[in-house]
């Protein structure tokens, strides 16, 4: 699968913020450095803009940051600023981007042979987030708008992520949905995770649970984790958890009208020793007998580091007691 070759972020400002481009441009330079890329300025333009460039051994990578004096075009963020997440998460997005006058675009590019692959993407993905992070240093936003994944984020949490290394929660936009089920007073709800091919290799849907969002949440960006981490997706029938006590199932689904070419299902099967009522439809998991060993799929995902949600204990085989109980 063809990955994006063209990233951008944007920051929004309710008038045009003051910016030395020339200081970015050499902190974002310093902060890549490590990772081998070496990037050289190829113009800058005070109060306006620079573009930065660098080649690498599939390629070219390009960095362009530019100030511009007019509001974003509203068709742009509407998407973004009609997430269901947003909205229960109590952001009103309509408002604070209605606020703002400018906004500093970040653009970044690659070239070349190795373009479209998995190394180059997330190469383009850490020097859009730095260059993003390093001009709302200078210049708090409004909002940042992170295009990969059609999100808009408060400041406070977007710079709440400048430490995490690989931020699922920028590059992963969930979708809640609920049929409105309820167990024990809780509403069941599952979460389509869009864009999680692009990090991990298939798309991902944490089914329908009696359970609340950050902690389902929490679970499918742990999955993610563990199976870059480890450089293989856990396979059809296995399961993981916090512990004995918490039994989540895996499930691959073939090509279908919404995931043309498959997807994974996280299923929550038990919490603190008690079965849960289980999602309805056709996908629903079987019972225990079917687990298969782990398999590594066709096309394995990605190996990265970990982001600050994983622990090295999170996954666990359930015990015999909790087979037991499955039947």
């Amino acid at each position: 699968m063809p990955l994006p070759t063209r990233l951008d972020a944007a920051l929004l400002y309710p008038a045009q913020p003051q910016v030395d481009f020339a200081a970015i441009a050499a902190s974002v330079n310093a902060i890549m450095a490590p990772s081998g890329l070496s990037l050289e300025v190829a113009s800058l333009k005070p109060g306006k803009g620079a573009k930065l460039k660098g080649d690498t051994p599939g390629g070219t990578i390009t960095l362009t940051i530019a100030l511009s004096p007019k509001p974003m075009p509203e068709s742009r963020l509407a998407t973004a600023m009609a997430s269901d997440y947003g909205r229960l998460q109590g952001a009103d997005w309509p408002t604070t981007c209605s606020q703002h006058r400018a906004f500093l675009a970040v653009v970044a590019e690659a070239r070349g042979k190795g373009s479209g692959g998995q190394q180059s993407f997330e190469t383009l993905l850490a020097l859009t987030q730095i260059a993003a992070e390093q001009l709302a240093m200078e210049a708090l936003p409004l909002a940042v708008y992170w295009g990969q994944s059609n999100q808009l984020f408060s400041s406070e949490r977007f710079m709440a992520m400048a430490d995490v290394l690989f931020p699922l929660p920028l590059f992963i936009h969930p979708r809640p949905f609920s049929s409105g089920r309820m167990a024990e007073g809780t509403q069941c709800m599952g979460v389509r995770l869009d864009h999680a091919e692009q990090v991990l290799g298939r798309a991902l849907v944490f089914r329908e649970a009696p359970s609340r969002l950050p902690y389902i949440l929490d679970r499918a960006y742990a999955f993610i984790d563990h199976c870059r981490a480890t450089g293989r997706i856990l396979g059809d029938g296995a399961e993981f958890g916090a512990g004995p006590s918490e039994v989540i199932r895996v499930s691959h689904h073939g090509p279908g009208p919404e995931h043309p070419t498959g997807h994974i299902a996280l299923t929550l099967r038990e919490l603190d020793g008690v079965f849960l009522l289980q999602p309805d439809g056709e996908d629903n998991a079987p019972g225990i007998a079917s687990a298969r060993a782990d398999t590594v799929p066709s096309g394995p995902p990605p190996t990265g580091d970990p982001t600050a949600e994983a622990v090295n204990d999170f996954f666990s085989t359930p015990d015999a007691k909790a087979r037991a109980r499955h039947g």
